[in-house]
């Protein structure tokens, strides 16, 4: 695969670094990543899609990659309207949007409150809120960052994220150097944001294709997925064997199944 070369759109008072492919014309999927890493985490998939015909783009989210750091704190909403106005800059009404964890939840709260702009969703290894319990541990995280630098959270990260399998693999390694290249302000932004979130209210009303995918070892998640898949009217849950939280990393075969059969129902519709 050749990669296309990055490029920056100023919108929501950043800069955003993209990297597009495909036709034009085509429709188009959106790629949003998790904390910690960029828009390389969905190198694999961003190809698929492109050799499917799609018009694909993958950014870094604000404070991560190639995109402007800006101040921490973040809010979820901030970073769901810097999706919104990504696409208003690019002049594009609708996008299929691929989003796992925090792109994922970003996915649940653009579904809520612009679902116009969405075609459809496939919303990975994600919660729709931040109890107490997933709140907890970001302010210690942050601390440990700001003290200590981004690789003192590289091999916890990695340990949580992937099953005992699947952490000495290149993928793995691969997602360490994310980790590491990470900016601090730009985790501890995002981090900040993710203490604070509900996006559950919005969700009773969607009307538009969704598909849950979760990594069937990822912790809590899969119980948590499930009960929303139940919550969203029509949604559909795919459970990725042997993956915990990047599925589509860990298990990259039956990740792209999963999401090539939510794009098959979408065309079937």
């Amino acid at each position: 695969m050749t990669t296309p070369d990055t490029h920056f759109i100023q919108a929501g008072g950043a800069g955003f670094a993209i990297v597009e492919d495909g036709p034009p014309d085509a429709p188009c999927v959106l790629f949003s990543h998790s904390v910690m890493t960029s828009h390389a985490m969905w190198q694999g998939q961003f190809e698929l899609l492109r050799q499917a015909g799609y018009r694909v783009i993958a950014y870094d989210a604000r404070g991560h990659g190639a995109s402007t750091v800006t101040p921490a704190p973040y809010s979820m909403r901030q970073l769901g309207d810097d999706v919104i106005a990504l696409m208003d800059a690019m002049r594009i009404d609708m996008v299929h949007l691929v989003g796992l964890s925090l792109g994922g939840m970003i996915g649940f709260d653009l579904a809520g409150r612009h679902p116009r702009r969405l075609a459809s969703a496939v919303i990975c290894d994600a919660r729709a809120d931040s109890p107490a319990s997933f709140a907890a541990p970001w302010d210690e995280r942050i601390a440990l960052a700001r003290a200590q630098g981004m690789q003192s959270l590289a091999a916890p990260t990695i340990a949580r994220w992937f099953g005992a399998a699947g952490r000495e693999t290149d993928a793995a390694r691969a997602v360490y150097r994310l980790i590491c290249e990470t900016p601090v302000e730009g985790f501890a932004g995002t981090a900040a944001a993710l203490k604070d979130f509900d996006f559950r209210d919005g969700l009773d009303g969607v009307d538009l294709p969704v598909t849950l995918i979760c990594g069937e070892d990822d912790g809590v998640l899969p119980a948590e997925m499930a009960s929303l898949a139940q919550r969203i009217p029509g949604a559909v849950l795919e459970m990725i064997p042997a993956a915990g939280h990047l599925p589509n990393i860990e298990n990259r075969a039956a990740f792209d199944a999963a999401l090539m059969r939510h794009f098959a129902r979408v065309a079937g519709r």
